[in-house]
């Protein structure tokens, strides 16, 4: 191939490659999650967090510890917790390494760290008030269930 071929196919390799990141982070993402709250509380115990920064991340674990996330492939998202459903919606961004998350009319961008069929990290977010990784799991047990 002569240059000028070379180039002109760049940006389709480019764009065809993110394009296949979205959609494979999003065939990932679709089904039932859940905290894995062990695996988040010994995250935080390997790192220097404040005795006080601990006991608020055990306690918003004690919340969550039964909630479900589901990712609906309309990209829908609904997360039941404690007997309180909430809605809202989820969108990963074009280059298949952030999650926007919409929950009441706000957008609250996360950077996935990790995307797989049996795990899902989110980074922390500090600015947010999140100075822990949010560990997910599949809800059923084994693979993420649609």
């Amino acid at each position: 191939m002569n240059k000028v071929t070379i180039l002109a196919l760049l940006p389709l390799f480019f764009f065809g490659c993110s394009r296949a990141s979205v959609d494979d982070a999003r065939q990932l993402l679709v089904g039932q999650w859940k905290y894995d709250t062990e695996a988040i509380l010994n995250d935080v115990g390997q790192r220097e967090f404040s005795e006080q920064e601990r006991l608020v991340v055990q306690g918003v674990m004690a919340v969550y510890k039964d909630a479900v996330f589901s990712f609906n492939p309309d990209s829908t998202l609904v997360i039941m917790s404690g007997g309180i459903t909430q809605y809202g919606s989820w969108a990963v961004g074009k280059n298949g390494k952030s999650l926007t998350l919409n929950l009441s009319g706000q957008d609250q961008v996360n950077t996935i760290s990790e995307l797989g069929s049996g795990r899902i990290i989110l980074a922390p977010n500090p600015e947010r008030g999140i100075p822990y990784s949010r560990i997910f799991i599949p809800a059923g047990g084994g693979e993420a269930q649609e």
